[in-house]
């Protein structure tokens, strides 16, 4: 079963809260965002990124 985008991005969110509860709000965002992208790209793909 596959999850929406929304879902997805609430999802990588608390995960990244959970795991780096002093980072900032830029280094939270800039990872989420690298995750976020990592995770909707095929395998093949993923390594232009």
């Amino acid at each position: 079963v596959s999850e929406s985008l929304i879902d997805y991005l609430h999802s990588l969110q608390q995960v990244l809260v959970q795991a780096f509860p002093h980072l900032d709000m830029m280094g939270r965002e800039e990872l989420i965002r690298s995750r976020f992208v990592e995770g909707l790209l095929p395998g093949s793909l993923k390594e232009h990124f």
